[in-house]
């Protein structure tokens, strides 16, 4: 026994008290149910769910218009406790752009109704970290009542190595995962417009863009380093200067509506060694960059006059087979990929700018480029409802004869009056309010080696 304190509480200390014990006894057993349920238990949501008003969110809003009008207030769901199954299958831009967009918005508008959600990573690994990406800017305006689903130890291990283990809300394997990892990363740097802080995610803090492009160069060199080998210091300038363009576009062309500069961009990337049985070794490396906000063909609208004339000559030419308010935006997405194409009317005038995308897509392709075709460089540029796909045969911009300027036309004489190919230049059926840059490319160090010795 121990001897009673001769000071004793309040009643008010003890209502408080018991008060606070209550409450945290009922929000513990509301959560243990709600991960294991047991036999003949249903779910039960969290009490601070029941509560839940959704936030404003442009990326869930946009991949789902009707998200608003289906809205199910929590505590109406739980009559008919529907749990839905949401499988990501092919999550990749790089190898599914349609279906992994069309999965986000299936996500978005389940989470309107749903009583709860189970997500399943079914890909067996991760060859592409820009979906992950947008899904994480997707949860933020999704009620929490994802209860768990299923997981393989190769993509949890880049998820965690990038660092969006947080953001995707994703618990720790059952089985451990092994100390020595394959994976090198560039980790998530997120910029919140200005107003915008509050936030919790300690990923998405506002960053420098300068010290950012400088952090993935320093990346890339150390993803080359494994291999003996290095940027030159050129490449590394290029490099450094796209980059940061790309963020910079991202933040002036944010939001064409509001203030100037108040863009919102994340950038992610990875690279996983692979052996293969002759012991040579291979780096497959994605790199993500996601804008939210205006899309390329909106943010063109701003112009000087001049672009604006060679927009609409390359569009009006192609009208005929590409007719639709969707084409004319997608042939303004591939005019924006070409050398001197900038809405920056003072950059257009003094005959500088918008060469940072082609300087970033060649240099994917330089660092990609191997004998085999599968492993080749895709870089793929989703913005609104277009999608434009930058590998073989249209990988790289070239200058035409007396011109310093690249183009890439995505036809096989590489001409403006000639119109893209579908296959590599086409439609959504879903709207991202936004850009988003997915580069995927494979580093073989002993092509490069061969092809520097020539």
């Amino acid at each position: 026994m121990r001897a009673a304190s001769s000071h004793s509480a309040s009643p008010r200390a003890k209502a408080d008290a018991r008060r606070l014990a209550r409450g945290a006894k009922v929000k513990m057993l509301c959560r243990a149910r709600i991960r294991q349920p047991g036999p003949g238990r249903k779910p039960i949501t969290a009490p601070e769910i029941l509560l839940y008003r959704y936030p404003k969110n442009l990326i869930r809003d946009t991949l789902a218009p009707s998200f608003e009008t289906v809205w199910v207030p929590i505590p109406a769901r739980l009559r008919n406790r529907t749990v839905h199954q949401q499988p990501l299958r092919e999550f990749s831009f790089k190898r599914n752009p349609t279906g992994t967009l069309g999965q986000l918005a299936a996500l978005a508008l389940a989470s309107a109704k749903a009583a709860e959600i189970r997500l399943h990573f079914i890909d067996r690994e991760c060859d592409d970290i820009a979906p992950y990406v947008v899904l994480a800017k997707l949860r933020q305006g999704m009620p929490p009542i994802i209860s768990g689903g299923s997981i393989v130890e190769e993509v949890h291990e880049v998820i965690d190595a990038v660092g969006l283990k947080r953001s995707l809300r994703i618990t720790n394997l059952t089985k451990d995962l092994p100390d020595q990892t394959s994976v090198v990363a560039f980790p998530m740097y997120s910029r919140v417009p200005p107003g915008a802080f509050g936030d919790q995610e300690h990923l998405l803090r506002p960053q420098y863009k300068e010290k950012i492009a400088d952090r993935f160069c320093d990346t890339l060199n150390e993803w080359l380093r494994m291999h003996g080998l290095e940027l030159t210091l050129a490449a590394e300038s290029k490099i450094v200067a796209s980059f940061g363009e790309g963020l910079d576009n991202a933040e002036r062309h944010g939001d064409l509506e509001g203030e100037p500069g108040t863009g919102d961009w994340s950038v992610a990337g990875f690279g996983r060694l692979w052996e293969d049985d002759a012991g040579n070794q291979t780096l497959e490396c994605s790199v993500a960059m996601v804008s939210i906000g205006t899309t390329i063909s909106e943010s063109l609208r701003t112009s000087d006059a001049a672009v604006q004339a060679r927009i609409e000559e390359y569009t009006s030419r192609h009208s005929g087979l590409f007719s639709s308010r969707s084409d004319r935006d997608l042939l303004r997405t591939v005019m924006a990929i070409q050398d001197g194409v900038t809405r920056v009317q003072a950059a257009t005038q003094a005959g500088r700018g918008g060469v940072g995308l082609l300087e970033l897509i060649n240099a994917f392709a330089d660092l990609g480029e191997n004998e085999d075709e599968a492993s080749q460089s895709i870089v793929t540029i989703i913005s609104g409802d277009s999608c434009v796909r930058i590998t073989g045969p249209y990988r790289t911009g070239h200058a035409p004869s007396g011109s310093q300027l690249r183009e890439l036309w995505f036809n096989e004489r590489n001409e403006p009056t000639n119109p893209p190919d579908r296959k590599h230049v086409f439609s959504l059926q879903e709207r991202f309010p936004g850009t988003i840059l997915s580069a995927c490319f494979t580093i073989d160090p002993t092509y490069l080696r061969q092809k520097m010795a020539k």
